[in-house]
C-alpha cells in the first residue's frame, strides 16, 4: 500500500494534536504572561491573590507544568506509532493536526478562561476587555483553525507551499494585532502637491492641531 495513501494512526493523529495544543498553552503563556506581561493565569482573583506576585508566578508554573503533560503524552504516542512501524505523517498532515491544537487551545482559553470563571482577560488593564479577547482569539484560534481547511490532505510542493502560506498569514496577522485593538486614534493630514512635508507658515496650526487633540478639545 502507498505509504501516503495509507491511513494515518490513530496515535499519531492525537500525538500531533497534543502538541499542538500544549504550543498553543506555552505561546500564550510564554508572549502574554512573560513577555508582555499583560496578564498572569491567575489575574482575575481577588486581592490578595490578584496582586501577589509571587502567587502569580507560581500559578503560570503549575499552568506551564500542567501543559508539559499534553507535550509528554503527544510524544510518547508519536513514538509508540512509529516504533510500531505506522507510516511517517507528512509535513502538511503535521501543520493541519498541529493547527488544530493550537486553534482549540486558545478556544478553550477564551471560553472557559475568560467568561466563564473569569481567571483572566487576554489585557487586564484594558478599557476594552471584549475586544482584545475576540480579536485574540479570531487570529490566534479561528485562524489557524480555518487554514486546516486550505491546507491539502497530502504532501508535495502544492502542501508545502500551502502550508509556508499559512504561516507567513498567521505570522502577519499576529504582527497586526496590536495596533488593532490599541485604542489609539490616528489622524490622518493631506498636503497638496508640491507643498513641503512641515512649511514653517504650518508649524502653527499643526502645533495647535496637536494641542487640541491632547486636551480633548
Amino acid at each position: 500500500m502507498d505509504t501516503i495513501t495509507a491511513k494515518l494512526d490513530p496515535r499519531t493523529r492525537v500525538g500531533w494534536l497534543l502538541l499542538g495544543f500544549a504550543l498553543g498553552a506555552f505561546f500564550d503563556g510564554i508572549v502574554l504572561h512573560q513577555i508582555l506581561q499583560w496578564h498572569h493565569l491567575l489575574s482575575g482573583l481577588a486581592d490578595p491573590a490578584g496582586s501577589d506576585l509571587r502567587f502569580q508566578i507560581m500559578a503560570d508554573g503549575l499552568f506551564h507544568l500542567f501543559m508539559y503533560v499534553f507535550a509528554v503524552a503527544g510524544t510518547v504516542l508519536l513514538v509508540a506509532a512509529r516504533a510500531a512501524g505506522r507510516r511517517a505523517v507528512t509535513t502538511t498532515e503535521i501543520l493541519r493536526l498541529a493547527f488544530i491544537g493550537f486553534g482549540v487551545w486558545h478556544l478553550v482559553d477564551a471560553i472557559v478562561f475568560h467568561w466563564l470563571l473569569g481567571l483572566h482577560r487576554i489585557k487586564m488593564n484594558s478599557d476594552m476587555p471584549l475586544a482584545w479577547d475576540i480579536g485574540w482569539l479570531v487570529i490566534f484560534g479561528i485562524v489557524p483553525l480555518l487554514l486546516v481547511l486550505v491546507l491539502p490532505n497530502r504532501g508535495g510542493p502544492a502542501g508545502a507551499s500551502a502550508a509556508l502560506t499559512s504561516i507567513v498569514l498567521l505570522a502577519g496577522l499576529a504582527a497586526g494585532a496590536g495596533p488593532l485593538f490599541n485604542g489609539a486614534a490616528t489622524s490622518v493630514i493631506v498636503f497638496r502637491a508640491g507643498m513641503s512635508v512641515v512649511p514653517s507658515s504650518n508649524e502653527a496650526f499643526l502645533q495647535a492641531y496637536d494641542l487640541r487633540n491632547r486636551t480633548g478639545e
